[in-house]
């Protein structure tokens, strides 16, 4: 009886067990096969406080000169007669003077003009060459124009001898130079805040603050903001710890004392005109009449119409113009460091454009003109608000989904997540026309995948006509550690793969796992490519290097055009911002201003790298992607456009003809670099004692 009584205690276990296993299962499924689209394009809940803040557009002008009277000052200098340069032909160029060409300041400056591809001159002001710079831009000039020059710190201006500041004046004065200088929040002038210091000469003054400044403005009138949005506003008070962006995109902090405006002269603000500006304080209206209030209450704005009751708000400029009224030379001067404030590489790009005077655009390489045969590509593309006018104000993208059907055992994605990336498509469509993620996939895996993954991948092929897509190989195998034959084996059964579930593959683009075989080239991957595939466009982020990512280029080998790959800050390992080394906090100043924005604003041709599961879990590639397209619609006048591979390729290849992208690619050794030497074969020799020591090149019989 006892026995009998055990049996029937372990069958209700067995069977409530069972049951609970079904409940379950049922739970998971209803989960899995929700179409309730999901809202949230980015984090889940427990993020939403990263969001990113809505910038206002803000109602007023910060003037800071008398716009009536500039006519008439103007042609004071009207009579000038520039000097003629000696070479008929030259190449137009950019200055930097700097105090150390290993600063993190100066390595800012000329990653953005090296990014830019403008040619440059980096001149480091010691002690000794102080007297001889007028003479060093003299010898430059003789074979080039120089067209701008930068004072990394304006204090090596101020502190030069009097002497050879007046060559210095003469020369950029005679061959119509700009300059622009920054001010390095008046460290220079002065070691305390509250105080006030004459800029060299200038009817000026720098005025170090007290306190951090609230809020960052952009002037609603000035000509020199072309790539960032007049009238534009961020209320966050400006941070006195300054980062600077240096080279292979490392912020380095720097402690500041104290930020600072630039305020004219009260007799003078006709020579000036402001940029963008920040609000200083808050100043009672029952002190005397403006006319006599302290210089530090001057406002580039006009208070009274700003404000009621008993405070009026200043504000004051952060970066101005000088028109060159004073002394003939027109300058844009900053009064925070090269990268001081997360906008700079913006402004500054903008200032170049400015200054070069019609010389050079806001479109890397940024001293070529666009051809004729570029503008008719773009033409075929059917761009809305297309004009020549306006051709260095776009920006072309395309976002890779890598990995697709790959599984991963620590990761879970379900249809809600399939479905927020196609809502993100349908929202993101608002302001880049067709934006469509480009799904990359390896049919290996379909049929070996769990249960839960196979419910998410059957949802991703009943929506395929919603994505593009692109061959990523079979096995997700890496192709220089294989033969042809076995890489030709793994192309033909992808293709077979998505012939029969009618997926629409874009035949001539595609991407090795880890870009394996592209660069190091591995030969019989492309000729795998060329003869199974035709495959005539791919893309990969090595070369020439993966760090500096701003100087990626294109080559071309065996007729397939390789197009530069750019990364978003996210990886294939990249799930939770706790991933991230410096976490969201670091993520966000890759968006901001940081190495993410500076892409869009320095790569006419964007190439996203992502994978599937940054689209699961915390949703990261949305979260990032989301954020800084609503940052650049806010902050700058650039115009997104997403294409298909074929298209990017046309474009690319055309506006960076002169720079070697349709050439076979330099040689560099991978022994020397690790991400490199990870896709070199391991029985290919590496370093250069395998190259020949010698080479007779020609005569050639025809």
């Amino acid at each position: 009886m006892r026995m009998h009584l055990k049996l029937r205690i372990r069958l209700l276990i067995t069977v409530l067990i069972a049951l609970s296993i079904s409940f379950l299962i049922i739970w998971k499924f209803q989960k899995l096969i929700s179409s309730n689209v999901p809202r949230m394009l980015t984090f889940h809940s427990r993020f939403d406080i990263f969001k990113s803040t809505r910038i206002k557009s803000v109602g007023y002008e910060c003037i800071s000169h008398n716009i009536d009277a500039l006519p008439t000052q103007f042609a004071k200098y009207n009579g000038v007669q520039y000097q003629s340069n000696p070479c008929s032909d030259c190449k137009n160029s950019i200055v930097v003077l700097t105090l150390s060409k290993s600063s993190p300041t100066s390595r800012y400056l000329i990653n953005i003009i090296k990014a830019l591809l403008i040619p440059y001159h980096v001149i480091s002001a010691n002690h000794d060459q102080l007297s001889n710079i007028s003479n060093l831009l003299k010898s430059i000039s003789q074979n080039e124009r120089i067209r701008i020059v930068i004072f990394e710190n304006f204090a090596i201006y101020t502190n030069l001898p009097p002497p050879e500041k007046l060559n210095v004046n003469i020369f950029c004065k005679n061959h119509n130079i700009g300059v622009i200088g920054f001010l390095f929040d008046g460290e220079t002038f002065t070691t305390e805040g509250g105080t006030w210091s004459m800029v060299g000469e200038l009817p000026l003054y720098i005025h170090r603050l007290s306190k951090p400044p609230q809020g960052f403005y952009t002037s609603l009138n000035s000509p020199v903001l072309r790539v960032t949005r007049s009238g534009r506003m961020n209320s966050n008070a400006l941070d006195i710890e300054g980062q600077i962006s240096g080279a292979d995109n490392q912020i380095q902090t720097q402690t500041v004392c104290c930020m600072a405006t630039l305020v004219p002269f009260p007799n003078n603000k006709q020579f000036y005109s402001t940029i963008a500006f920040t609000k200083t304080g808050e100043y009672s209206r029952r002190m005397s009449t403006y006319d006599s209030l302290p210089v530090d209450m001057e406002s580039c704005a006009n208070h009274s119409a700003q404000s009621d009751g008993d405070t009026f708000s200043v504000y004051q400029s952060l970066v101005l113009e000088d028109h060159g009224l004073f002394d003939g030379i027109q300058r844009v001067l900053f009064a925070f460091r090269p990268g001081g404030i997360w906008i700079s590489s913006l402004l500054i790009l903008d200032t170049i454009v400015y200054l070069s005077k019609g010389i050079f655009h806001a479109s890397p390489p940024s001293s070529d003109r666009f051809s004729p045969q570029f503008s008719e590509i773009v033409s075929k593309l059917n761009i809305s608000s297309l004009s020549s006018s306006n051709l260095d104000l776009f920006r072309w993208v395309l976002v890779d989904v890598d990995d697709v059907f790959v599984p991963n055992r620590n990761i879970y994605l379900s249809v809600d997540d399939i479905n927020a990336m196609i809502e993100a498509q349908i929202r993101w469509r608002t302001f880049i026309p067709n934006f469509t993620f480009n799904l990359g996939f390896c049919g290996a895996f379909f049929s070996k995948s769990r249960w839960s993954d196979k419910i998410v991948n059957n949802y991703i092929l009943q929506n395929r006509h919603k994505f593009w897509w692109f061959n990523h190989l079979w096995n997700h195998r890496r192709p220089h550690m294989f033969n042809k034959t076995c890489i030709q084996q793994d192309i033909e059964r992808n293709q077979a793969f998505a012939k029969e579930h009618d997926i629409p593959v874009q035949v001539s683009y595609s991407i090795t796992p880890g870009h394996s075989g592209v660069y190091p080239v591995f030969p019989d991957l492309y000729e795998a490519w060329r003869t199974v595939s035709n495959v005539n466009i791919t893309s990969t982020i090595h070369y020439p290097y993966v760090r500096p990512s701003d100087f990626r280029l294109g080559f071309r080998y065996n007729n397939i055009q390789v197009l530069p790959r750019q990364t978003c800050g996210i990886y294939a390992h990249t799930l939770h911002p706790e991933n991230i080394q410096g976490g969201i906090k670091q993520l966000n100043e890759h968006i901001f201003g940081g190495a993410l924005f500076r892409t869009f604003l320095f790569s006419p041709v964007s190439i996203f790298m992502t994978h599937l599961v940054n689209y699961g879990n915390d949703r990261l590639a949305l979260y990032v992607f989301n954020t800084v397209f609503e940052f650049i619609t806010n902050w700058t006048n650039i115009k997104l456009i997403t294409s298909s591979p074929l298209e990017l390729a046309k474009v690319y290849t055309e506006r960076f003809k002169l720079h070697g992208v349709t050439e076979l690619p330099l040689y560099s050794d991978p022994c020397q670099n690790a991400h490199l030497h990870e896709l070199w074969p391991s029985n290919w020799p590496c370093g250069s004692s395998h190259l020949p020591s010698f080479i007779i090149i020609g005569p050639q019989k025809t």
